[in-house]
């Protein structure tokens, strides 16, 4: 079914200068009826604010009943779904098709993600005290507990990079209670120490989107990158990468 996220006419939008960049549209499509999928929109405070899932009722959306939302600000879209593609397509964003798989995948969408992508180069302060709103604060103390304060205070240290990335830039837009939440911030922290041949800034690009259980390639003679279990980490292979820089 499709999500019409936005104005779908000037009268019902705040202005009309913002209809151009409101609308949204959200359509998965599948093959094969049977299968399943999920997506969510969460907001820059990680609050969902859309989706398919019938955890969330009030604020599901399809061709009956359409749901506005301001698409000139940045949000997450998390999908996942083997075998059903997510198509988006906007006033004023370039149409897209996504590929969901079994695990978790994410895309910042809206007119306000330029503004989001590689702010982290800006080097912010990530003190709780500065922290404007309570997923930041939730995640930094967190984050805190596992590396200290000391060194996330460092802008040039890895764990400062990860974190971040985690706050601002990071795809999924993970909440504190997330399950996967450190274990993303100690791959990306993995990335930022010891970069190598393979493990290089355009991959994490490239695979940011994806899982964290998915950051890693098959090889005839041996694999390289993150392997999980049941969707948690358990070994980090790099054999043969040049790899360079301390843990």
């Amino acid at each position: 079914s499709d999500c019409y996220i936005g104005c779908t006419c000037c009268d019902e939008c705040i202005g009309a200068s913002k209809e151009i960049n409101s609308t949204l549209i959200i359509h998965p499509r599948s093959s094969i009826r049977k299968f399943k999928w999920d997506w969510s929109l969460r907001d820059t405070n990680g609050n969902i604010v859309r989706s398919n899932s019938e955890k969330y009722k009030n604020i599901q959306c399809d061709n009956e009943n359409p749901c506005g939302i301001d698409a000139s600000e940045c949000y997450s879209f998390t999908y996942a779904g083997d075998g059903v593609m997510f198509e988006i397509s906007g006033t004023g964003l370039n149409s897209q098709t996504l590929t969901g798989t079994q695990l978790t995948k994410g895309s910042l969408l809206g007119q306000g993600c330029r503004n989001v992508e590689g702010s982290c180069s800006l080097k912010p302060s990530l003190d709780t005290l500065s922290q404007q709103d309570g997923r930041s604060r939730d995640i930094m103390e967190e984050l805190i507990a596992i590396s200290g304060r000391l060194v996330l205070s460092s802008k040039e240290s890895p764990q400062y990079q990860a974190a971040c990335w985690i706050l601002r830039e990071d795809p999924l837009r993970l909440m504190a209670k997330d399950k996967s939440l450190i274990q993303r911030y100690v791959a990306r922290i993995v990335f930022a120490s010891s970069r190598g041949e393979w493990w290089t800034y355009d991959r994490i690009d490239q695979l940011s989107h994806q899982h964290e259980c998915e950051w890693n390639e098959m090889r005839p003679d041996y694999d390289v990158g993150v392997f999980c279990k049941e969707e948690n980490v358990v070994k980090f292979n790099h054999r043969g990468e040049g790899m360079q820089g301390s843990l």
